[in-house]
């Protein structure tokens, strides 16, 4: 409530205001002031509790993005050290053949007949056109990965197994494998 003078007013009447009056209206006014500066006070620190809300709950959900981002970027890395081995290896192979056939064919020493040097030759050559088409299917792959550019089409199964089963011929020799093809491809 705002401060009220109870007193018996002065020979001057009513509309005189003495210096009681001054410091009463004053402190009417401060008071209102006050009044005005706490309503806002308590606006703005509401609206301060809104936004650090508002701002918490943010932060929480970036930080869930993050960590599920985090999440995908090292399940992708797994996948690609996994895949990194498996080119490393299906690269190897060929690639050890190819030493292999023209450390034997650039030999001196040995004494090749014309049927062997061919076989040789022949091997050299579809190991070189298979690790062509292993590099081919890898730059296809990155090309898809940056243009998300996926054309899909059949596969012929049985031409892929065949050609596995060719590069496993010397094993299944020596550990006397006999490998067949059942049934419609």
């Amino acid at each position: 409530t705002s401060l009220q003078l109870n007193r018996k007013r002065s020979n001057q009447g009513a509309g005189y205001d003495d210096e009681l009056d001054h410091v009463a209206n004053a402190i009417n006014r401060m008071q209102e002031t006050l009044k005005s500066d706490l309503a806002t006070r308590l606006k703005i620190e509401q609206e301060l509790r809104l936004y650090q809300e508002n701002l918490e709950q943010l932060v929480q959900q970036r930080t869930l993005d993050l960590a599920e981002k985090t999440a995908l970027l090292e399940a992708q890395n797994l996948e690609l050290d996994a895949y990194a081995r498996s080119v490393a290896h299906d690269l190897k192979n060929p690639l050890t053949v190819l030493i292999g056939m023209s450390t034997l064919l650039s030999s001196t020493t040995l004494h090749l007949s014309p049927d062997q040097r061919a076989n040789s030759l022949t091997a050299l050559h579809k190991t070189a056109t298979k690790m062509s088409s292993i590099i081919d299917a890898l730059l296809l792959l990155a090309s898809v990965r940056k243009s998300g550019d996926i054309h899909v089409k059949t596969l012929d199964m049985k031409k892929i197994a065949t050609e596995a089963c060719e590069r496993l011929t010397d094993l299944a020799i020596r550990n006397d494998v006999s490998i067949s093809f059942v049934g419609d491809w």
